[in-house]
């Protein structure tokens, strides 16, 4: 089972009613058990999903319609050991069955992909990450892929 990153309350964020996380520790276990990265992956759930935008919440995000980050895969090299974590981002709870078929059909894929691919050395000298975006208006995943 992947580690699970809890905050110094000891859980996750609390989600409203109006929002639930689109996919569990116990699923993404499944799903990326052969991943060379396993055992280092620490999940963390987050209620903030813009990236550098933490005054954004996530009422204001669904108000609006705007797509967000609903995955994201994340190798850090500040400030310590070089680290990789899975964050997961909610989603509005009329949407969670959607962007989890979503996830299941072609996200959890593409991430997998992303951890199989061969990083080069220069790559892990610096951050990465790679996210999954969910389009509320489309229904549909764009990913998104930053270094540095």
């Amino acid at each position: 089972m992947l580690k699970v990153y809890t905050s110094f309350e000891g859980h996750k964020p609390r989600l409203s009613s109006r929002f639930s996380w689109p996919i569990g520790v116990e699923a993404l276990s499944n799903c990326l058990s052969d991943v060379p990265q396993f055992d280092e992956l620490e999940v963390h759930f987050d209620d903030h999903p813009v990236p550098r935008q933490w005054t954004i919440t996530m009422n204001k995000i669904a108000d609006q319609k705007a797509p967000y980050q609903v995955i994201t895969v994340r190798y850090s090299v500040i400030g310590r050991e070089p680290r990789w974590y899975l964050l997961v981002y909610p989603v509005e709870s009329q949407l969670r069955k959607r962007v989890k078929e979503l996830l299941e059909i072609e996200g959890i894929q593409r991430i997998r992909e992303f951890l199989r691919k061969e990083h080069t050395e220069t790559q892990l000298r610096t951050n990465l990450q790679f996210r999954c975006v969910f389009n509320p208006i489309e229904m549909s995943l764009a990913y998104e892929y930053e270094e540095g």
